[in-house]
């Protein structure tokens, strides 16, 4: 099969609830893996300081051919909760 190169990935999230207090920010992580079985412990990625309840990011997709990626969102709100 033909091979296919990414160079840009839009992430995006939406229905992101505000608990007890109003969203502060989020903070996009990345794992990595050769496999697709062991993967990397995660790094951050981006931090966005916004109180939106959804949103978008462009990211670079890895340059590495068989490099894996798996993207996790966390909410923080003004508590840092």
């Amino acid at each position: 099969p033909p091979i296919y190169e990414v160079r840009k990935i839009t992430l995006s999230w939406s229905g992101t609830i505000p608990g007890t207090s109003a969203i502060k920010q989020y903070v996009i992580q990345q794992a990595t893996s050769t496999d697709g079985v062991n993967w990397s412990a995660y790094e951050a990625l981006a931090t966005i300081v916004s109180n939106a309840t959804s949103g978008t990011l462009e990211v670079n997709g890895s340059q590495i051919a068989g490099m894996y990626t798996r993207y996790r969102l966390s909410v923080t709100d003004t508590f840092d909760m």
